[in-house]
C-alpha cells in the first residue's frame, strides 16, 4: 500500500501490572511523511510492533465509514497472531514493514438514566479519547465528540477509530464516566447513570495506639482497584493520596473493589490490618457502589512487630550471588495476588546478603531466582511454578530468622 505518514507506531512488551500480564508500550514513534519510523532505546527482550491511526474515510456511496484497525507486524489485527521480535544488546532490526488493515469504523450508543433508571432527555454526552504513554501510563484526554440525548434519553457516536474512550454525562454534583475499549467494527451499548461521587476518609494508626515514631505525612495510602478490567489506571480514578500530619487521609471519587496499602513505610513496619465499620477488609476488597454514601472511618493499622528473614544467597560452590531476586511468599495460595502482604522480594548486596522485614505470621516459601520480571511475583501462576523448589520457613510475629539459599544461575 501507499506510505502512511503520521501513524503512531509502538514497540509492545508485556509487563506484570496488578498481578496481570499486560501489553504496554516500551517505545513510541510517529511515521514520517514517507511512512518511515524508528523505535529506539529498547532494552534487550521480546517485543511486538503495532501501528494505529485515527484516520477515517467514507465509502464511495457515503453510507459506511472506514478506519484502520490497530495492526501488528507483520500485518495482523490480534496481538495473539503478532510476530515476536527478539532484540539483543545493541542490535538493530530493519525493514519492518507494517501494512495497515482497513475495517469498518466503531460506534457507541446507549442511554443516560437517572438514579431510578428513568431516561434523561436533552442531556449533554461527551466522548473523550484517551492516550497512554510508556508503560501504559495516562498521557492525555482529548475530545472525540459531543452530542445530546433525545426524548428517549438515547445517544450515539459513529465513525470512531479503534482506541480507548470515556463516555461522560452529568454536571458538577452528579456525573458518570464509563470507559470503553474499541476495535475496528465494534458496536458497544453503554448505559450512563450520573451519580454523586463517593469519597472515603480514614486514618492511619499504630497497633498499640501510641504515636507513630515517624512523620505520618511521609506516608501515602494506595487504593488498589482489584476489578479484572482495571489493571491500568483509568482516567479520573483515585490514585495514591498523602497522609496528613494528624494521620488522616481522604480519597475522592472512589467506586469499585479496592484493597488499601501504605507506601513509604520504614522497612521494619507493615500494614497489620484494614478495617471499616468493624469489618476486616485487609486482604478482601472493599466494594464501593457508584453513588454510595461517603465512607467514613476506614482504619489502617500499622505494626513494627512483623517477622523478618535474613541470610545469604550462594551458588553451589559457595560464591555469593548478588544478581538475583529473593522471593518470599506464603505457602497458602489463597494469600497470593496483587499487593499481597504475604509476598515480598529483596535484592542481595554485593556479598549476597539480603533481609526481608514486615512479614505477617505464616508459613512461607523462599527462593532466589536470576530472571524475575518486575511484578511477576503478583502472578499466582508464577508463584505456583516455583513453589516446589522453594525452601519452607515458618515465620512467627516478631521472629528473626537467618537462612541460606542456594541458587543456580546462567541456566
Amino acid at each position: 500500500g501507499d506510505p502512511a505518514p503520521g501513524v503512531r507506531v509502538e514497540a509492545i512488551e508485556f509487563r506484570y501490572i496488578n498481578g496481570r500480564r499486560i501489553p504496554v508500550a516500551a517505545a513510541i514513534a510517529t511515521a514520517n511523511d514517507i511512512g518511515e519510523f524508528r523505535l529506539g532505546g529498547l532494552h534487550p527482550g521480546a517485543y511486538q510492533v503495532r501501528a494505529s491511526t485515527e484516520e477515517a474515510w467514507e465509502s464511495d456511496d457515503g453510507k459506511t465509514t472506514f478506519v484502520h484497525a490497530v495492526t501488528y507486524f507483520p500485518g495482523v489485527t490480534g496481538i495473539g497472531q503478532a510476530q515476536s521480535l527478539n532484540v539483543g544488546l545493541g542490535q538493530q532490526i530493519t525493514d519492518l514493514d507494517v501494512r495497515l488493515i482497513a475495517g469498518p469504523a466503531a460506534r457507541i450508543d446507549g442511554v443516560v438514566e437517572d438514579g431510578e433508571g428513568r431516561p434523561m432527555p436533552s442531556q449533554v454526552v461527551n466522548l473523550s479519547n484517551i492516550s497512554r504513554t510508556l508503560g501504559g501510563a495516562l498521557l492525555s484526554s482529548g475530545s472525540a465528540g459531543t452530542t445530546r440525548t433525545d426524548a428517549r434519553g438515547t445517544y450515539e457516536f459513529r465513525g470512531l477509530a479503534p482506541g480507548e474512550y470515556i463516555v461522560h454525562a452529568g454536571g458538577p454534583s452528579e456525573s458518570a464516566s464509563v470507559p470503553a475499549l474499541l476495535s475496528a467494527g465494534d458496536s458497544k451499548h453503554i448505559v450512563v447513570s450520573p451519580r454523586k461521587p463517593t469519597n472515603l476518609a480514614g486514618e492511619v494508626v499504630a497497633e498499640d495506639g501510641a504515636p507513630l515514631p515517624f512523620a505520618a505525612n511521609r506516608l501515602r495510602v494506595w487504593p488498589l482497584r482489584t476489578d479484572a478490567d482495571h489493571s491500568l489506571l483509568m482516567w479520573g480514578a483515585p490514585s495514591e493520596t498523602a497522609v496528613s500530619a494528624d494521620r488522616k487521609f481522604r480519597i475522592t471519587n472512589i467506586q469499585g473493589e479496592y484493597l488499601f496499602r501504605v507506601r513509604n513505610l520504614p522497612r521494619e513496619w507493615m500494614v497489620k490490618s484494614v478495617t471499616f465499620g468493624g469489618r476486616d477488609v485487609t486482604d478482601a476488597p472493599l466494594a464501593v457502589a457508584r453513588g454510595a454514601a461517603d465512607i467514613q472511618g476506614l482504619q489502617i493499622v500499622l505494626s513494627n512487630k512483623g517477622g523478618s528473614l535474613s541470610g545469604v544467597v550462594e551458588d553451589r560452590s559457595g560464591a555469593p550471588l548478588p544478581d538475583v531476586t529473593v522471593l518470599v511468599f506464603a505457602e497458602d495460595r489463597g494469600r497470593w495476588g496483587p499487593a499481597s502482604r504475604f509476598v515480598h522480594t529483596a535484592r542481595p548486596d554485593a556479598d549476597g546478603r539480603f533481609v526481608v522485614h514486615g512479614l505477617p505470621g505464616a508459613v512461607y516459601r523462599v527462593i532466589a531466582k536470576e530472571m524475575v520480571i518486575d511484578g511477576q511475583w503478583d502472578d499466582p501462576e508464577y508463584l505456583q511454578s516455583v513453589l516446589r523448589d522453594a525452601m519452607r520457613v515458618e515465620v512467627a510475629e516478631g521472629s528473626k530468622q537467618e537462612i541460606k539459599l542456594t541458587a543456580e544461575v546462567g541456566r
